[in-house]
């Protein structure tokens, strides 16, 4: 009797930051299967762990950014389940406003703030001028 999916993938929607885990059954336990993200074969590793509980297989995946969104596919010899997940970005914010300062004239100060998310652009301005990096 060929294995078939008893339960088949299922379509998530989630928020950057969190953990998941996409889950499917076979009709036999003990059947490897093989998880992929379009058609990039996914080990096991410190973002996915692959795992198999009789006839249940599971991939957790952890702490998702908006790039772990796509298909994800569990693949059983001929069989195969597929299901998108979809990784909403957390809007960026401020952890740590300007703050406001005094300095005598011909004196330097460093203005500083931090987001909530690294790598992100940021844009500087005196009023509504944008200012360039300069010797200034």
């Amino acid at each position: 009797q060929p294995v078939t999916f008893k339960q088949r993938l299922v379509g998530q929607e989630i928020e950057e930051g969190a953990n998941i885990t996409l889950t499917c059954e076979l009709s036999k336990p003990g059947v490897s299967v093989e998880w992929k993200k379009g058609t990039q074969i996914l080990e096991s590793s410190e973002k996915y762990q692959v795992k198999q509980k009789a006839s249940v297989n599971e991939l957790h995946i952890t702490k998702v950014v908006p790039e772990d969104s796509g298909d994800y596919s569990c693949v059983c010899g001929d069989q195969k389940t597929t299901a998108s997940l979809n990784v909403k970005a957390r809007p960026v914010t401020f952890k740590q406003k300007l703050s406001n300062q005094e300095a005598e004239e011909g004196a330097s100060i460093v203005l500083s703030c931090e987001l909530s998310k690294p790598g992100v652009q940021v844009e500087w301005k005196k009023g509504t001028r944008i200012l360039e990096s300069s010797e200034k």
